[in-house]
């Protein structure tokens, strides 16, 4: 559950904006909804594990990145306060990440 109901308030909006939160029930979803806080340059998600989690950040940001066989990352996106992060395209629901997304 988030924090309070504020909280609840600003992630729908930010979340479902084009939805007017009166006409829509988002309590079966909230229900699934939790705070949780990442430390610098830890993972939230690396390559090889599934994708299940859709990411909002309330603060901070967050890259995707690829890493080589050298070890070496190269930089597919970053993500900020306010924005949502989740497994878009299919494959990526389906197959095991390709890239890795850390705080």
């Amino acid at each position: 559950m988030l924090i309070n109901s504020v909280d609840r308030e600003t992630f729908v909006q930010r979340v479902f904006p084009h939805l007017i939160p009166r006409q829509v029930d988002f309590a079966p979803l909230l229900a699934h909804v939790s705070p949780k806080t990442f430390a610098r340059k830890s993972h939230l998600l690396q390559a090889g594990d599934k994708w299940k989690t859709l990411f909002y950040i309330h603060q901070g940001a967050v890259r995707m990145f690829y890493t080589d066989l050298k070890g070496r990352d190269f930089n597919k996106a970053f993500f900020g306060k306010g924005q949502c992060i989740w497994p878009v395209v299919p494959s990526d629901r389906n197959d095991v990440a390709h890239f890795n997304i850390a705080a």
